[in-house]
């Protein structure tokens, strides 16, 4: 009985231990606003579209998962006429077109 015991307490103490790590970890390399710059001309070179995004970054959930956010998206033509423009108040309407994207 105690070496289920001691066994027991080992093992929730490594799953706390990861589930800890993975929140620093995720909050650590989370900010996205570096590689912004990198990922514009990624997507100019390969679409020939414009893309801005005003900032990113990762953020945990409580279900060992990780969110994108992104605030203020912005894909415009090269002469600057817009085709999308997101901001962070209509998180919907991104949804909505990532599904018909993935439909196309």
């Amino acid at each position: 009985m105690k070496k289920l015991k001691k066994f027991s307490i080992i093992f929730a103490s490594v799953i706390l231990f990861l589930y800890i790590l993975f929140f620093i970890l995720v909050y650590a390399f989370g900010n996205l606003n570096s590689y912004i710059p990198e990922l514009q001309k990624i997507v100019k070179d390969a679409v020939g579209l414009d893309f801005n995004v005003k900032s990113a970054k990762l953020t945990p959930t409580p279900k060992v998962e990780v969110q994108l956010t992104i605030d203020d998206l912005n894909i415009s033509y090269p002469n600057k006429k817009n085709i999308a423009y997101f901001n962070t108040d209509k998180n919907n309407e991104l949804f909505n077109l990532l599904i018909l994207m993935k439909y196309q």
